[in-house]
């Protein structure tokens, strides 16, 4: 109405958007004699693990469902996941993904009889899986990855960098070995004989970078679940300066055990050891063995007192993260050692000089 004041208020509600939630569930089948069960599948989506039937909350964006996998028994994807188990979560979204494993039939292999005898009993492959993964610390271009499988079986990690391609593929059989969906893969080792204790380093890498990966080994086809590492910042790496020759063989920061033997050069398997030369001084180490010690360089270096050769060695053993300060405490320790050895020397003079007047 004319001369009237009016008064518009407008309020405004927020109602958050909820995250999207996901619900990925485990059906087991066993129509063919084996026996596992929904809990013998570990389930992952993307990097963290989850529980058959269990919702959850993640961040939006596209993700992979994943499980450990066994050679033993198809995997089938049904419900908002694709037929590799891809998903995209926006939010306020609730997804559902279903994996279904059914068992395969087992494969009996005849033993053979000698002179025509009557058949024998048959020979059941027993299920391969992998268990205890794990990844030694990264240094700025190599990290070592270990696993144990339930029978003896090749060794074989898949990786690939933050924003390459990391989504499990068994279709995929690109490359020698095949890399199964991921960007990059080492060798196949152990091939002959097979081992149960696996070890393998990845080098090459890029520092400061995040990698995801996992470990493949063939008895039967099995895969562990996907991890990361990340590689240090570059210039601090593990740089070995102490090379055992003349027989010492040294231990750690190799890849040996279960019978592995640690492959040299290529992508994967450890870098080339240090060029040395077969003279030189000596220190001794833990347990009293006597090995000659040489620069990784190949220059053989002077023959250092006693007292000072392990001293020596230290120093040398230190990588390339060293800072001043470390420096600096080994300049007064060589300092510390050269005082005291000078006052033992003047003393012993003096004493000498004593005696002779006496």
């Amino acid at each position: 109405m004319p001369g009237q004041e009016a008064v518009c208020t407008i309020t405004n509600t927020y109602h958050p958007i909820p995250p999207p939630k996901l619900t990925v569930t485990k059906v087991v089948v066993n129509d063919d004699g084996r026996t596992k069960t929904v809990a013998d599948f570990n389930l992952f989506v993307g990097q963290t693990q989850v529980v058959s039937g269990e919702q959850n909350n993640f961040e939006p964006g596209e993700y992979a469902v994943t499980e450990n996998q066994d050679a033993n028994y198809t995997a089938a994807f049904t419900g908002d996941c694709d037929q590799n188990g891809n998903i995209a979560l926006e939010p306020g979204e609730e997804k559902t993904c279903t994996i279904t494993n059914d068992d395969i039939a087992q494969q009996q292999q005849q033993q053979q009889g000698g002179g025509g005898g009557g058949g024998g009993g048959g020979y059941v492959q027993p299920e391969l899986s992998i268990s205890n993964e794990s990844s030694g610390e990264p240094t700025d271009v190599s990290v070592t990855i270990g696993w144990n499988t339930s029978y003896a079986a090749t060794s074989q990690v898949i990786y690939a960098k933050e924003g390459e391609s990391h989504t499990l593929d068994l279709n995929d059989n690109s490359g020698t070995p095949p890399k199964y969906g991921y960007a990059r893969t080492t060798p196949e080792y152990d091939v002959s004989p097979p081992t149960v204790t696996h070890f393998v380093t990845v080098t090459g890498l890029d520092p400061n970078t995040v990698y995801y990966f996992r470990t493949v080994s063939h008895g039967s086809l099995v895969f562990g679940g996907e991890h990361t590492f990340t590689t240090k910042e570059a210039g601090q790496g593990g740089l070995v300066l102490l090379t055992p020759t003349g027989g010492a063989t040294p231990t750690g920061g190799g890849v040996t055990g279960g019978g592995t033997t640690a492959p040299t050069g290529g992508e994967a398997g450890g870098a080339p050891a240090p060029e040395t030369i077969p003279a030189g001084p000596e220190v001794t180490v833990t347990g009293g063995e006597t090995i000659p010690l040489t620069a990784a360089v190949g220059t053989v270096l002077p023959a250092p007192p006693p007292a000072a050769s392990l001293l020596l060695a230290n120093i040398l053993s230190l990588g390339s993260d060293s800072n001043w300060v470390s420096w600096l405490v080994l300049l007064l320790i060589l300092l510390l050692i050269y005082g005291i050895w000078q006052t033992i020397r003047s003393w012993s003079k003096k004493k000498n000089k004593g005696n002779i007047q006496g």
